[in-house]
């Protein structure tokens, strides 16, 4: 059975935003070495964050606890911009791994990726990520707009950007899943951002590639219209069930009620449409 977590809603004096994350370990792995965390900051702003264990490391699932657990106690405690929030929160997630993994033989080479996303009171939308676990959204209105909001940092992922490599063979790749990022490896440590704004009635979804390398674009897009956003989450988790199931599976479905975040027009080209498609690389050293 999915580990389903609650479904939650938050309006108050914030942007009505509704949530809940559905986990399982699926059909092939013994345990389930994903990790997530969903935090609701005192700013009336909200953290959401997936990390998924390197499968085939000693560890991959502390490695992916830690990083969760840390990225929440740092973005908690911390009062810098959403950027540096994310950034700062996943290279404190790295040093902990690295430190963890020194201290026990047995977990060397451990490590996780990780995707993270700060929605702040005004709409805006701060994605993070190391390795390839994904962050999509759905725009509201556009059942056929699924967009991917993250690069994956794997070999494939490279090949397909460089041109060598098509999306359709990248998914029988056979190093589909070797990543080229990931904390716990290694410094410097480079985490990839992205910045933009949201509409009402958006939806985003956060997921660890069980989902992603099993489920096509277009049936994820087709299940994020379901209306009840705990029925959307669980319905992922058993598309990629009857996909395969060959690794664990994490998912996070967000959805910006028809009351909160504002468009880039309400804003008159403001703060938000300036952030819209900001795309950074952070490298900590």
């Amino acid at each position: 059975m999915p580990d389903q977590r609650r479904s939650y809603t938050r309006s108050l004096m914030a942007p009505r935003i509704e949530y809940t994350s559905c986990s399982n370990q699926g059909l092939v792995r013994k345990r389930n070495e994903d990790a997530w965390l969903e935090l609701a900051l005192e700013d009336g702003g909200h953290v959401f964050v997936v990390c998924d264990g390197m499968g085939g490391h000693a560890g991959g699932n502390i490695a992916s606890q830690l990083a969760a657990d840390s990225i929440g106690e740092w973005c908690s405690a911390s009062t810098e911009e959403p950027e540096k929030q994310l950034c700062s929160a996943i290279e404190a997630a790295n040093r902990s791994i690295l430190e963890r993994a020194a201290s026990n033989p047995e977990l060397h080479g451990m490590g996780t990726t990780v995707v993270a996303i700060h929605l702040g009171l005004d709409g805006a939308c701060t994605v993070a990520h190391v390795g390839d676990s994904r962050a999509y959204r759905l725009r509201h209105g556009r059942p056929s707009q699924l967009e991917q909001l993250t690069d994956d940092h794997s070999l494939v992922g490279r090949f397909v950007r460089e041109g060598t490599l098509s999306a359709e063979d990248a998914e029988m790749h056979p190093y589909r899943n070797m990543v080229e990022r990931a904390l716990g490896l290694d410094q410097p440590l480079e985490v990839e951002l992205r910045s933009l704004a949201t509409d009402p009635g958006d939806r985003l979804l956060l997921c660890s590639d069980g989902l992603s390398s099993e489920v096509p674009d277009d049936e994820i897009a087709q299940i994020l219209e379901v209306e009840d956003v705990d029925e959307a989450a669980t319905q992922l988790v058993d598309a990629a069930m009857a996909h395969g199931g060959r690794d664990n599976i994490t998912v996070q479905v967000i959805e910006l009620g028809l009351n909160g975040g504002q468009s880039d027009k309400a804003t008159g080209g403001g703060r938000l449409a300036r952030l819209w498609a900001s795309r950074k690389r952070f490298r900590f050293g």
